[in-house]
Parts: structure tokens; sequence; C-alpha cells
């Protein structure tokens, strides 16, 4: 009954975003040859001159000392990248500062990091001790989501512009400008991801041949200019590093964050919903219903699944103060079992926003799936503690912890020293 009830909260809003996607999937398909790799004339061509780079490339800090390596977003306003050199004893190196988002993303092979600073998209390669421009941000635009290719040359991303959402194809090295490959106005989803051969497509929301609801990939073809509407049974590679994807990339987790979960002045319950391969970013945004819920956890909010190759998926639990606060930290459990708590953390969602919840507890996993390297954020002492934690068995040692500010200067602490995302380099 209460699944009943819920159920039929969010359906008036499923009922209008879904309409809305309708409406505007309809008009975009109007034009469009049904599938069998036939180019399509719907999406608006640019005229790909491109936008000149800056001429931005910087070496790293002779303090870098090591490719093994954090490297972090600190500060929830000012956005500093900072590298940190495991076991050096040597305090982190600030590398960039003005991020536009804390989005981090490693490359395949642990070496390279992508982000966003300025007006630019960059890439670190720390071997070679430097950074580079390799897109440009449109004005007024956010770096939203991004994938690397399979073999690590290439990158798509996604900026949110006011009105419309752009996806885009870039090379890592910088040999090539960046090349836009759809748009897309706000209401209607998009994201990006690659084929197995290594062609770049991105993935949006359309009609389907039936006349249902279909998510669709859209191939970039960058030495042609063309792109093609792929047939629906074509699955692009979904990469390891995207979080809350199965290892086979046949079903995808992600948080169940609405009103009807968190109550105003109430206590939460968390919840981790399960999908199959439909791709569905109306549900991820917290207003759909899922096929299964796969977790849930009175009076804590659970975020950013990862799961595992081993089967067991990794999530981030915010608890209330007021509800017990014990609970916030890392949990570990298989879909459809109970959660097991592998890590307590200090951060309660009392510190956070409604809609920043989700940014307490940043943590990364290491390549072989051994340990967590993550982040907890004390407010009452004011500083971020980074901690190692093996996934067996939960022991946890301390690596690193920011420097103790001024009784009067906890602003201070949360704009520039709170660690709110990082990425752990072999």
């Amino acid at each position: 009954m209460k699944r009943e009830r819920e159920f039929r909260r969010v359906i008036p809003r499923i009922a209008l975003v879904l309409t809305a996607v309708v409406v505007v999937g309809a008009a975009l398909l109007s034009r469009a040859s049904e599938p069998g790799g036939i180019a399509v004339g719907y999406v608006p061509l640019p005229t790909h001159t491109p936008t000149p780079r800056m001429p931005r490339a910087f070496s790293l800090p002779g303090g870098v000392t090591d490719t093994s390596a954090l490297v972090m977003v600190q500060g929830s306003v000012t956005r500093r990248l900072t590298i940190w050199s495991l076991g050096n004893g040597a305090p982190p190196v600030e590398i960039d500062r003005g991020l536009r988002s804390s989005l981090l993303l490693p490359n395949p092979a642990g070496t390279r990091v992508l982000y966003s600073a300025g007006s630019a998209v960059m890439v670190l390669d720390v071997p070679a001790r430097r950074a580079q421009i390799v897109g440009e941000l449109p004005e007024g635009g956010d770096l939203i989501a991004a994938q690397w290719s399979p073999n690590g040359q290439m990158i798509a991303y996604v900026v949110q512009l006011a009105g419309e959402r752009v996806s885009y194809v870039a090379w890592q090295d910088a040999s090539q400008p960046a090349r836009e490959m759809m748009r897309a106005p706000r209401g209607l989803p998009l994201d990006v991801a690659w084929l197995g051969d290594g062609r770049p497509v991105t993935i949006f929301m359309g009609i389907g041949p039936v006349g249902g609801l279909e998510a669709r990939p859209l191939m970039y073809n960058w030495m042609t200019d063309e792109r093609v509407l792929l047939p629906a049974d074509v699955k692009p590679l979904l990469q390891p590093y995207d979080p809350g994807r199965s290892p086979d990339g046949r079903e995808q987790l992600f948080p169940m964050i609405d009103t009807s979960i968190r109550p105003v002045g109430g206590c939460p319950t968390g919840r981790i919903g399960l999908f199959g391969e439909a791709w569905l970013p109306v549900a991820q945004a917290g207003s759909g219903v899922p096929h299964d819920v796969a977790f849930e956890e009175k009076q804590v909010l659970l975020g950013r699944p990862t799961w595992l190759q081993s089967g067991d998926v990794l999530v981030r639990g915010m608890a209330s103060a007021a509800c017990g606060g014990s609970g916030s930290g890392l949990y570990l459990g298989a879909p459809g079992e109970p959660l097991r708590q592998l890590a307590r953390a200090a951060t309660t969602l009392d510190a956070y926003s409604a809609d920043g919840a989700v940014s307490g507890l940043p943590y990364a996993v290491s390549l072989d799936e051994r340990y967590v390297v993550w982040a907890d954020a004390d407010l009452a002492a004011q500083r971020s503690i980074v901690y190692r934690t093996r996934l067996d068995d939960g022991q946890t040692e301390t690596l690193y912890r920011t420097p103790i500010r001024a009784a009067d200067s906890p602003m201070e602490f949360k704009d520039r020293e709170m660690v709110v995302d990082l990425v752990w380099l072999p």
C-alpha cells in the first residue's frame, strides 16, 4: 500500500515530464528515418568553426613527486584543484582554481583526470606533469557529464546551458578542436557513451518505432560530420567509472530522492532503485518508479551507488543528527540484501541543503577494488579527513587531515579546504 501511495504521488510529475518529452521528441523525430544506420536531418548541424582554444597549458608544481596520488576538489565555492602524493608527508599542492564544477573523471588507465575550470575542459596528465585545454565551455555553460573512450584517447561530454544541453567529443591530447555532436532542449534528457568500436554516441530520449518513449543512440562521425540514428538494439559501451551501472552494463542503480522519501522536517528513508537496460533519466531525477528497490535504509539518505566487479554495491549514506546521526558513512551490500555499514563518518545531513546533501562523503575505489579512499567533513572541527578503507573487512587508516582553521573562519573552511570530490590515481 505504501509503495502504491508513493506511485500515485509521482504519477502527475511523471506524466508532465513525459508529455513534454513526447512533444519535443515527436518534433525532433518527425523527419528522421527509422533504424538502419540512416543519416538523420533533424539534428542541428553546427558550422564547426572552432572556438580558438586559450593558450593555456601548464606544468605541475615541483612538489608533485609521485604518480600515485589523490586528485581532489577542495572548497564548495572557490573549488580549488589539488593533488596529494601518497606517502610523501607534504601537504596537497594546488594545481588550478576557479573550477566550474566538482566533476572529476579518471581515464581507464588511471593516469589522467578530466575536469573543468573557467571556460575550459581540462585534462590533467600526472605522469607527464602537465595539464592542458581539450575543449571550450560555451559562455554560461557547465560540465555535467562525461565519458572517456575505451582506449582513453577521447572524451565525450555534456554541457548544460540556460536553454539547452549540448554534447561534444574531444581529443585528450588536444590534437583537434572539440566537435559538437548534438543539441537538445533543456527538458530533453541527454547523455554520452561509446560504442564498442570506439565511436562516440549521444543517448537521448525519443520516439521509438511503435510510438513509445525509447532511449536512442545517435552516433557522430567526426570524419564526415554525419550523425547517424542507430538501431534501438545497438548498445553503447558503458564505462566502469560511471557509477551505478552493473559490470555488464545491463542494469543500473540510482538514488531515489524526492519529497515523499525525505519529508520536510522529518527523518529520511534512503532508497536505491534498480532498472534494467532502459535509460530513464526521468527516474534518476527522483520522479520515477523503479522496477525494484535494491536497497532501503531507515533514517539514512543513500546516494552514489557504485557497482563493483564482485557484484556488491558501494553506497554512501547521510544521516540526520536529529534522527540519530550515527548512520553516516559508507555501506556495502548486494542488491536485494541488507546493507552493512563499512565505515562510519562524522558528516551529517544537517550540514547540507536538500539539493546538496549528496555532495557529502566523496569516495574513489582502487582499480583492483581492494580499497576505497573517502573524505569526511567534520564541520565542528572545521577540517576534512581522508581515509583509506579495506573493502573486505572495513579496516580503516587516516591518510590526510586538512589544517585546522581558526574558530571564527568556518566559511573559509567550507569555501577553500573542504574536500568535495576526489579520484585516486594508482
